[in-house]
């Protein structure tokens, strides 16, 4: 099984990241570097060493994120719309970063009205990148695109789904984005604002074809994951993909942030939330939060940091064994990125919502048929 790591989006600044030892890991280092011991000079003289840090950390324990300098160039900037998020993918010589685009000029307050997912690229993973096309139209948030996977597919994970409703706000911003009385400018949350959909392509180029993957309710209103958003996803070497999502009520009884997962035997498989209650949230101590990011590391330990951890200043962890335990919190601000490998495409996808660059699909594979859209 592949080390994985979770981490939060793309910060500027890093802080001190500790996380507790497992087998084949080592903590010294913060689980994103290896140790390198210096033999005593003497007998019975303290062991001396260092770390030598994984790529993109620096840091006495690799702790922090290397991202430094800031260059204002770099990143995603449109000067006609507003971005949020955002995750890059080579192919073909290229970066490609799907990232939510705003549209009609309207600010990220009005996300639920103009959200929408889109293709800008790169010849470094650091930008700048230029804007490319519209992959998926409003309503589609908080993308996350991954692999390819083992049968050689590139899946973006998203909430939403088409809705072509948008506010105008070429002439300005209209009052209703502060109104108390109507939020956001909508009468109610959009119906789909909770629905975890997933597009796959075989390249990141399209044509995306789209399906549910984590469908609203299932369970009782008021428990705490009857909604999902903020969905991160990574990628097992054996074709298993684990799912991250920020989880909410249905009826809006419970307050905070929390995080859970969902996993598939397969990205088209059922994804099935794991039992219990969430991995990060208020009640187990390990606070309030969203918008987690998964990334593989060389060492055997997951990680999760969160959007609002740079906000809050502290950083979950977790490390992997049989199945995912949290381990410790402490103060962190970091983001790393390493993408996975293909292999031989195994079988093929199902019918589904197809973009307007239609291509023939097969239909269900036999070992993991289609689950009805919700």
């Amino acid at each position: 099984m592949t080390p994985l790591l979770l981490i939060g989006p793309l910060l500027l600044a890093a802080a001190p990241v500790l996380a507790q030892a497992v087998p084949g890991a080592d903590a010294r280092c913060s689980l994103l570097g290896t140790w390198a011991a210096i033999p005593p000079t003497r007998p019975g003289a303290r062991a001396e060493g260092s770390c030598r840090c994984d790529a993109g950390w620096t840091g006495a324990d690799c702790s922090r994120a290397a991202l430094l300098p800031y260059r204002p160039t770099e990143g995603y900037i449109n000067a006609s719309a507003a971005s949020w998020g955002g995750r890059p993918l080579r192919f073909g010589g290229r970066w490609h970063l799907f990232a939510t685009e705003i549209a009609r000029k309207c600010p990220l307050i009005l996300f639920m009205n103009n959200s929408m997912v889109v293709r800008a690229t790169a010849a470094e993973p650091q930008g700048p990148y230029v804007h490319e096309e519209i992959v998926l139209p409003t309503f589609h948030h908080n993308p996350t695109a991954v692999g390819p996977t083992p049968d050689g597919y590139y899946l973006i994970f998203s909430i939403g789904t088409d809705d072509p409703r948008q506010i105008d706000c070429t002439a300005g911003i209209p009052p209703c984005a502060t109104d108390p009385e109507r939020p956001r400018c909508h009468d109610g949350t959009p119906e789909t604002n909770g629905r975890i959909s997933m597009s796959y392509a075989r390249s990141p180029l399209g044509p995306w074809s789209t399906k549910v993957a984590l469908p609203i309710g299932g369970v009782p209103v008021s428990q705490w994951n009857c909604k999902h958003n903020n969905p991160s996803a990574l990628i097992e070497p054996d074709g298993r993909v684990l799912l991250m999502y920020h989880g909410s009520t249905c009826d809006k009884s419970l307050k905070g942030e929390r995080l859970g997962i969902a996993e598939a035997p397969h990205w088209n498989a059922t994804y099935i939330k794991r039992p219990g209650g969430p991995i990060i949230a208020p009640s187990n101590g390990t606070g309030s939060h969203e918008d987690p990011f998964f990334v593989s590391c060389a060492l055997s330990a997951h990680t999760s940091i969160p959007a609002s951890l740079a906000r809050q200043g502290s950083a979950s962890w977790w490390m992997r064994s049989s199945k995912m335990r949290a381990a410790t919190t402490t103060s962190s601000r970091t983001t790393k990125a390493k993408g996975t490998s293909a292999a031989t495409p195994a079988w093929a996808p199902p019918a589904a919502r197809t973009s307007s660059r239609p291509t023939p699909s097969p239909g269900p594979s036999p070992r993991h048929p289609v689950r009805a859209n919700a």
